[in-house]
């Protein structure tokens, strides 16, 4: 028997994907943000399985700001949200908390493989600013065409 967290009705369920639908923007631009600020690779410089926690990433980055581990692990928790990472708390001696972060399988593709290859040229094509003005004006002339056809 399903417990009543784990049970999701038809309604929760069409809530969550209206919610996706009107938010679908920003995993792309959570995904920019980690690419342009080499989170995966220096991730994936770690070694293979490897996890690091955002204070070690933030050492790696040329950060002035006191506030950039903070900063910096919001984005990897999004992106764990939605399994583009790996992420388990780690409770030391003293018991304070650490989040550490790896690769997941579908995290691997914004890390160069063997051959240098990576699909973040798509990522980057389709978060261009010519490319999303592009889309701009697709929807305005569509709207215009639908209320003021010739």
């Amino acid at each position: 028997m399903m417990s009543s967290q784990q049970s999701i009705t038809k309604e929760e369920e069409d809530c969550l994907r209206a919610i996706q639908y009107a938010t679908s923007t920003v995993l792309p631009f959570a995904l920019k943000a980690a690419v342009d600020l080499d989170l995966f690779e220096i991730i994936a410089k770690s070694g293979p399985g490897s996890m690091v926690s955002a204070a070690e990433i933030v050492s790696k980055l040329p950060a002035k700001n006191p506030n950039a581990p903070e900063i910096i692990d919001r984005i990897l928790r999004f992106l764990t949200a939605h399994s583009v990472l790996d992420c388990k708390l780690v409770t030391d001696e003293d018991g304070n908390s650490t989040r550490l972060y790896g690769i997941a399988s579908i995290g691997k593709y914004f890390v160069q493989n063997e051959y240098g290859i990576s699909i973040v040229p798509l990522l980057h094509l389709n978060m261009d600013r010519h490319m999303f003005e592009s889309w701009l004006v697709f929807f305005s002339l569509t709207l215009y065409i639908i209320f003021f056809p010739t």
